[in-house]
């Protein structure tokens, strides 16, 4: 019995222990399962699905019932009414239905790619920022080193007192710097836990994203902006609004059914027809079309904007990403292995006394600030991917077939 129970317990340790482990692709699924504006956006959708549904039925039956209480009271008990809607206002209502579901729909798809990005932006901010933060606590590490070995050589005599006041006043920089480094880790760890859900102090290890996802360029087919698609949906209710004011005012049938009191207690069934002629009304509808149609052309204008605006960010971000691509590429080929040189024959010459301590911090400073600038232009370079898939409208595309199927 104790060899099962220790491999349980083993099994629900390493549970435990990889239980924070987070990458970039479940943090995106995680959002689309948790995210408290995507389930409000879930319930819309599926209302709008509904309402459509509502909508494709006939019309309710009319039915008036009118017992008499008194003699003379009444001679008619029971009128049912059902319009048959001959003159297309089913299919109108329909259509405009449908045109309101998409528009649900065409928000949704515009929250989602929205959320997407940000949760994209939070999780790139929080592993980079991690990654600098490991590169100041190495510093702080050099920095320490660099302390111990001058304090050694002025012991031994090989360096002046002085070089140990400017290594200690470097090494504390350093420190303060880690600790700024520190608070924007913690900012950024916050940030992406608000938009996962979880408390504020969860704890993740997050993974490495590899710069080759930002490095590639663009091989897929032109995708549809959702913000575009939300303004023709927002168009096609404003058409589908005209056409059921045109229908108000077409002549309708409609079959009748009468229960009717006939001498004394005795009542006769009958069937009829109503005809519904809705023509006065005293222009009313006419300047329901004219005010209409207004709102039909101010529409197609904002959508035309919607297109201009939309280009104009695309080009913006697609030169951004060039340029940040020609950064971090210059940085990975050219900046760092020659870094990384230096670092090498610094450290040679401070071991050796070949280089005087203004070198050594200088260099060494040089070196810092290198790898720093390296992680900081790969970070933009995944910021400015992502709001070059942002305005292309990618996270909604990849993202809502995952999201039509999850559930909270």
């Amino acid at each position: 019995m104790r060899l099962p129970l220790v491999c349980v317990t083993f099994l629900l340790l390493v549970a435990s222990s990889s239980a924070g482990n987070l990458d970039f692709n479940r943090a995106l699924e995680i959002a689309i399962r948790q995210s408290p504006v995507l389930n409000a956006v879930r319930e819309e959708v599926a209302s709008g699905q509904n309402l459509l549904s509502a909508a494709r039925r006939p019309a309710p039956m009319d039915v008036r019932l009118a017992p008499a209480l008194t003699t003379g009271g009444t001679d008619e008990e029971l009128t049912v009414i059902q319009p048959l809607e001959i003159n297309g206002a089913r299919r109108a209502r329909a259509r405009l239905a449908a045109a309101e579901s998409a528009l649900t729909l065409a928000k949704a798809k515009v929250d989602l790619n929205l959320l997407l990005a940000d949760v994209a932006t939070a999780y790139l901010e929080a592993a980079y920022r991690e990654r600098l933060l490991q590169l100041a606590r190495e510093a702080l590490q050099n920095a320490e080193q660099t302390v111990h070995l001058v304090r050694q050589q002025i012991q031994a005599g090989v360096r002046p007192g002085i070089d140990l006041v400017q290594v200690e006043i470097e090494a504390e920089r350093i420190r303060l710097q880690n600790k700024q480094r520190e608070a924007e880790a913690q900012a950024a760890r916050a940030r992406l836990n608000a938009l996962l859900g979880y408390p504020q102090d969860t704890q993740h290890v997050l993974a490495p994203v590899s710069p080759a996802l930002f490095g590639e360029e663009e091989k897929t087919s032109p995708i549809l902006s959702p913000e575009v698609v939300q303004e023709q949906a927002l168009l096609s209710i404003y058409e589908r609004e005209t056409e059921q004011i045109r229908v108000e005012g077409i002549p309708d049938l409609g079959v009748q059914l009468r229960v009717e009191r006939w001498t004394g207690s005795r009542t006769r069934p009958g069937l009829g027809i109503t005809l519904s002629l809705p023509f006065l009304d005293y222009g009313a509808r006419q300047k329901r079309l004219q005010a209409q149609h207004q709102l039909t052309s101010a529409q197609r204008l904002r959508l035309q904007a919607t297109q201009q605006r939309l280009a104009a960010e695309q080009t913006r971000a697609r030169l951004l990403l060039e340029a940040a691509r020609t950064r971090w590429q210059a940085y990975e080929q050219e900046v760092l292995p020659r870094v990384e040189q230096l670092a090498r024959s610094v450290q040679t010459g401070l071991e050796t006394g070949a280089m005087n301590i203004l070198q050594v911090l200088e260099a060494q400073r040089t070196v810092r600030l290198s790898r720093e600038e390296a992680v900081e232009a790969e970070l933009q370079l995944a910021l400015a991917w992502v709001e070059s898939q942002r305005v292309r409208g990618y996270f909604a595309h990849v993202y809502y077939p995952i999201w039509k199927e999850a559930r909270p």
